[in-house]
């Protein structure tokens, strides 16, 4: 048996790969994330963010393998037997399901069937991996078990295109807008709208249906065909076992459920990893995450056959500190106003690329190699589509995102730069001004909100507009019959109302963005952008504006799944059972910006900065008197 290998890591360290997973590594799909930004834009702002999705995967797979390995080790008889009589019946179903597929059974079992758990060695690295708890008649099912958590944390990023969320969510905007318009078989938007159905009509995201047809597609190539009389059977049956193993946990398919949790929850190896290693590469050092007093004393705990892994209770302030960190994290990172902006860009180069490109005529040179990605921007959607095995292997570790920007510059200095043919106001213009943004540092698209302080202008703004007419809203509410609309909203502007009069709630507009459905404040997005552009052109008169965008967000806090604690006598209780941490960090974001206001213009005299606080002002008294009159006609 081969030897696995050790990688260095600058968070946690020396890490071991089994040989099963150094195939895994060093195949060409695994090798592109070396060229995937896990923070898709955040390096122009923050330059030595620079973490590749190659090495978050490693970690992530790290963590991952220790949190199932501490919760083994550390529970109780009874629970391990009750966790392995489960699974026992899940690889009854596999085995039989394998039986059936006589097509695989013949290239990597040399045709044989078969009839039971394999038999294999265990070499140091596999020893490493396995508890001294557990039963010897388990020993092979929790190898295949930890092993397989392993190979999906380290396959968990493996579909992200270039660019990742910001590419996809470009693609998934263009394709609903071009699905349902008639397309000539001679234009390129035909191919694009077949390919693109196949992601986009379901309710599973594009990155991850790519992530399992990838995933499938490297566990299915690392195991090598064999012949009747070869002695690799057991081995290859165990890796066999292993892909349906991931294939169970990637789609949450019965008791593997419970098991996806280690890499996607609340508390889970993938953010374990990138709360750490996003903070520290951004310049800002806050130490690491208490690793082992969260991770050495898990448990798994099962009650009513659900399987749930559990951190104890002595550990409440480290999971309380993981918790803050990521909400800082996405608070002083992600969400910075000028990552926002170039995410932006970024997203409206690619939509505005597409367009045009689904606009031309199919050219007949156009594929004229089925090795090379195309050098233009369908490359994002061409392997995607239906081709050889080998051909789209090929195009697939091409599409990364050095890739992208080498098409975006290559695009920008043959037909934007220095053109003088491109007239303002078209669509033209905007894109050549929006790359020059994106790959030369020019600054085209100036920030107004770059703080709260910012956003507090036109909050305040607000607040003053509904304080004037507070006794109207109030008499509003009062009647007997006033508002016809639902006890829910009657009570949540009532709460708008009550935190109109005080500063310790956090920004009103905070409040009505997250509920402004449910308080019948129809298209509330759309409206704030509309007063945005008319009050630009309103205050802003001396100086021409190209493109004015608010961009809506709302900071998430990371604690959409329940964390699990357990106590001395074995009681499990939540994170929000025992603590206030969750009311903590979301009146927090209370005070962040709701939206975010940009403008392009040519602004060399800094009119905007000397007209700030006149327009954040102006935008807000017409905010509150739109919401107002939203209220008046409502009676």
């Amino acid at each position: 048996m081969k030897k696995g290998i050790y990688l260095n890591d600058s968070i946690h360290g020396l890490i071991s790969l089994t040989e099963y997973e150094r195939r895994i590594v060093s195949t060409i799909g695994f090798n592109r994330l070396h060229d995937v930004y896990q923070n898709s834009t955040v390096y122009f702002t923050f330059p030595t963010n620079r973490t590749k999705r190659f090495e978050h995967s490693i970690g992530t797979m790290k963590i991952c393998s220790d949190m199932f390995f501490q919760s083994a080790l550390n529970t109780t008889d009874t629970m391990l037997s009750e966790f392995f009589v489960i699974f026992d019946r899940e690889y009854i179903v596999i085995l039989d399901k394998l039986r059936q597929q006589t097509d695989i059974c013949n290239e990597k079992l040399g045709g044989r069937l078969p009839e039971a758990m394999p038999q294999i060695g265990l070499d140091k690295l596999r020893h490493s991996l396995i508890p001294n708890n557990i039963p010897d008649q388990y020993k092979i099912m929790y190898l295949i078990l930890i092993q397989s958590i392993r190979a999906a944390a380290l396959l968990h990023d493996i579909g992200h295109p270039p660019f990742s969320h910001i590419v996809e969510f470009a693609l998934k905007g263009v394709y609903l807008e071009y699905k349902d318009k008639a397309v000539s078989e001679k234009k390129n938007a035909k191919e694009f709208v077949e390919i693109m159905s196949k992601y986009f009509e379901g309710d599973r995201k594009l990155h991850e249906q790519m992530g399992d047809e990838i995933s499938e597609g490297i566990l299915s190539k690392i195991i090598a065909p064999i012949s009747a009389d070869d002695d690799k059977y057991q081995e290859n049956l165990f890796e066999l076992i292993i892909l349906e193993t991931v294939k169970r946990i990637f789609a949450e398919d019965g008791a593997f459920g419970y098991l996806h949790r280690i890499i996607d929850s609340s508390l889970d190896g993938d953010r374990l990893d990138y709360v750490t290693r996003d903070v520290l590469n951004s310049g800002m050092d806050s130490g690491k995450i208490e690793y082992s007093r969260i991770i050495n004393d898990m448990q798994m705990n099962i009650e009513n056959g659900e399987i749930k892994f559990s951190v104890p209770l002595k550990a409440v302030s480290s999971v309380e500190d993981f918790v803050k960190r990521r909400y800082n994290s996405y608070k002083d990172i992600i969400y910075h106003h000028r990552v926002i902006k170039t995410d932006y860009i970024l997203e409206q180069i690619v939509k505005d690329l597409v367009k045009k490109y689904l606009g031309e005529t199919v050219s007949e040179t156009q594929r004229s190699s089925e090795v090379l990605i195309p050098f233009d921007i369908s490359g994002l959607w061409f392997p995607l589509g239906d081709k050889k095995s080998a051909i789209k292997a090929n195009a697939l570790s091409q599409w990364n995102d050095s890739w992208l920007l080498t098409v975006l510059r290559q695009i920008y200095y043959t037909e934007y730069y220095h053109n003088e043919e491109i007239k303002e106001d078209t669509v033209d213009y905007l894109l050549a001004q929006r790359l020059a943004e994106l790959l030369r540092n020019s600054k085209r698209y100036h920030s107004l909100i770059k703080r709260s302080e910012n956003f507090k202008i036109i909050d305040d703004a607000v607040k003053l507009e509904l304080m004037n007419h507070i006794d109207e809203i109030e008499t509003y509410l009062q009647k007997e019959n006033g508002l016809s609309y639902g006890d829910r909203s009657t009570e949540l502007i009532r709460q708008m109302l009550e935190n109109t009069k005080k500063n310790s709630s956090g920004f009103v507009l905070s409040f009505i963005s997250r509920y402004s459905k449910y308080m019948q404040i129809e298209s509330f997005e759309q409206m704030v952008s509309d007063i945005v552009k008319a009050e630009t052109n309103r205050v802003v008169t001396n100086l021409k504006t190209y493109d004015t965008v608010t961009l809506f967000k709302r900071i998430s806090i990371g604690l959409d799944s329940p964390i699990n604690f357990y106590n001395y006598k074995g009681a499990l209780s939540t994170l929000k059972d025992i603590s206030g941490i969750a009311d903590i960090l979301q009146l927090d974001s209370e005070y962040l910006p709701a939206f975010y206001i940009y403008i392009l213009a040519k602004d060399e005299e800094e009119l905007l900065k000397e007209k700030r606080e006149e327009l954040l002002g102006g935008i807000g008294t017409q905010i509150g008197e739109q919401i107002v009159k939203r209220f008046q006609t409502l009676t």
